[in-house]
């Protein structure tokens, strides 16, 4: 019999209590342990107002219905940006980002989905407040850093982390004004270049002589945040190229485009820096997903434990006015992915929707490599992007190979005098920066500030 909560040690899928085999990645749960390890995570902790006073003025089976209302909505939007639930408190939730699948991006995560949260907090209180003529409100905290995450032996808890970060998540929650979200230093630090966060307060908290820093969560894709700026200030052709075609295509047939290009030149901070550009200046609905990301949560819908349903991911992403779909090819063609990529893609096209999609991997006529772009994503999905796309195809340094002892204009020379020969995609361990190649411009190079290859 295995404990209600665990979770696959490969993928993070929720497990079934009877099950052999993960209904996420179909690794085998016989013999699966996870020994505690280190994580760097973003802890929320979600918290209903007033509780107390709420179970008083409910009747019981009442206040079930509403917990229980809470939780599934909650658990839905932690699900649908890779977190992980990791309990249910009686009044709110605590779930992980990170852990036990490491996410790079996991406090951005945790941020969008605690957004979704108030916003399904606000869909249960207008509920509430006419059935029930209660108050309903949640505050929410958040806090990165370092935990110990693992299985618990002892007990019925499964995958849990310990650690002082955790309870620091929950001291912001307890800081967090009702119905507003409350970031430590730490989470700040790390979204500071992509969300709207309020003024730093002092704010005294439990267990600390001092008062420490905390920031209101507002939004994200603030014009006037604070941290550095991603809009390739002063480099403006590679991004016109994008913005470009898209400016075309507005009140038109919508845009799709492919930007192919070696790994670590900067192909997805480009795309980011055009989303980051329609979001901001346009005012339109904008989503980012790698690949296997996105292919993992609609994965993880066809658990039954899972209530989050497959359209639930997919209707945004459906939906924005621009999508990046960064890497594709990085999961290798099936069947299901084959349907899965052809369903996304006919949709926006059909629906006149932007899309720009990025890959590492080389776009030959020639599918006999088995790492070429029509060999990894199948031949259906790579007529139909040639049918529908306009592709831009750049070259350039990979500044993941940047001399120990040299420096950038090093880098450059050695690749200008190095012969042409390939490299397999891989994700990159940090930021890179790009020096770009333009396509048809002899000797021009466009060198800017690249983002993370793969990533």
């Amino acid at each position: 019999m295995r404990a209600l909560g665990s979770m696959c040690a490969t993928c993070g899928t929720e497990l079934r209590e009877t099950a052999r085999f993960c209904d996420g990645c179909g690794s085998s749960v016989a013999a699966q342990t996870r020994p505690a390890e280190y994580k760097q995570v973003t802890v929320l902790f979600a918290d209903v107002v007033r509780s107390m006073d709420l179970a008083a003025a409910l009747e019981p089976e009442r206040l079930r219905d509403i917990m229980t209302a809470i939780f599934n909505s909650s658990a839905a939007v932690v699900q649908r940006y890779g977190g992980t639930v990791d309990k249910f408190t009686g009044d709110g939730i605590m779930a992980l980002f990170g852990a036990p699948v490491a996410l790079e991006d996991h406090a951005f995560r945790a941020c969008l989905a605690a957004l979704d949260i108030q916003n399904e907090m606000t869909l249960l209180a207008g509920e509430a407040q006419r059935l029930d003529g209660i108050d309903l409100r949640l505050r929410i905290g958040l806090n990165s850093g370092q935990v110990i995450a693992g299985d618990v032996d002892s007990g019925p808890g499964g995958y849990t982390a310990i650690g002082v970060e955790v309870g620091m998540a929950q001291r912001m929650e307890s800081a967090a004004p009702p119905g507003g979200i409350a970031v430590s230093e730490s989470t700040a630090h790390l979204v500071s270049h992509a969300a709207m966060l309020g003024e730093p307060e002092r704010v005294p908290i439990k267990g600390s002589d001092s008062p420490v820093t905390t920031y209101r969560l507002l939004g994200t894709g603030d014009p006037g945040r604070r941290g550095h700026d991603t809009t390739l200030v002063g480099r403006v052709w590679e991004l016109a190229a994008l913005s470009g075609i898209l400016d075309q295509a507005v009140g038109g047939s919508g845009a799709m485009v492919g930007v192919v290009g070696p790994p670590g030149i900067g192909k997805t901070h480009l795309a980011v820096a055009v989303l980051r550009h329609v979001i901001i200046m346009k005012g339109g609905r904008g989503l980012f997903y790698d690949v296997r990301d996105l292919l993992r949560v609609i994965r993880s819908t066809y658990n039954p434990l899972v209530r989050t349903a497959e359209m639930d991911v997919l209707r945004p992403v459906m939906e924005a006015d621009l999508l990046v779909l960064d890497d594709i090819g990085s999961e290798k063609t099936s069947e299901w992915v084959d349907e899965t990529m052809n369903l996304i893609v006919n949709t926006r096209y059909n629906e006149r929707r932007h899309t720009i999609f990025t890959s590492n991997y080389e776009d030959t006529p020639d599918d006999s490599d088995p790492d070429c772009l029509k060999a990894r994503i199948g031949f259906r999905i790579h007529s139909r992007l040639h049918e529908m796309c306009e592709f831009l195809e750049y070259d350039g340094a990979d500044y993941r190979h940047l001399p120990p002892n040299g420096g950038v204009d090093d880098l450059v020379m050695l690749w200008k005098r190095s012969p042409s020969r390939r490299t397999l995609p891989a994700r990159a361990k940090g930021p890179v920066r790009a020096q770009l190649k333009h396509p048809e411009v002899k000797g021009r190079d466009l060198g800017w500030t690249g983002g993370k290859a793969g990533s």
